[in-house]
C-alpha cells in the first residue's frame, strides 16, 4: 500500500468549496425560515440587505424589488401555514412541511434564481485591483 496521498489541485479545491457553500447556504436559509421568530429577524435582515444589493448594483430594479417583495410575502405566508393547516385538520407537523418546501421554493427559485445576480462578483472593481 502506498501512504502517499493525492493532493486535489487548488480548482478542485475552489469547486468543492462553492459546492459546501451553496449547499450550506440552502439548508441555513430553511433552519432560519421555518423557525417563526427567527423567520421574522432573519426574514427582515434579508430584505433589507437585498434592498441595499438591489440599491447599488441592479439594472433592473423594479423588477428586482417585485421578486423580493414576493419572496417575502411567500416566506411571511410560510410562517402561518402550520397554523392554517391546523384549522384545516391537516396537522401542524404537514403544515409545517409545506412550509419548509414553500421556503425552499423561495431559496432556489427567488433568492438563488431572479435574484441570483445581485450575488455576481462586480467585474469592473476586480480589474481595478
Amino acid at each position: 500500500m502506498s501512504t502517499q496521498s493525492k493532493i486535489a489541485s487548488s480548482e478542485t479545491q475552489e469547486k468543492r468549496g462553492r459546492a459546501f457553500g451553496k449547499g450550506a447556504a440552502i439548508y441555513t436559509f430553511l433552519v432560519l425560515t421555518s423557525i417563526p421568530i427567527l423567520n421574522i429577524i432573519f426574514g427582515m435582515l434579508l430584505v433589507f440587505w437585498f434592498a441595499r444589493l438591489i440599491f447599488s448594483r441592479s439594472g433592473q430594479m423594479g423588477k428586482d424589488f417585485a421578486w423580493l417583495f414576493a419572496g417575502a410575502a411567500l416566506c411571511m405566508f410560510g410562517f402561518a401555514l402550520p397554523a392554517i393547516a391546523e384549522t384545516w385538520h391537516m396537522g401542524f407537523g404537514k403544515g409545517w412541511v409545506v412550509e419548509v418546501v414553500l421556503n425552499l421554493f423561495v431559496c432556489l427559485f427567488v433568492v438563488g434564481g431572479r435574484l441570483g445576480h445581485l450575488f455576481a462578483a462586480d467585474h469592473a472593481a476586480a480589474k481595478a485591483n
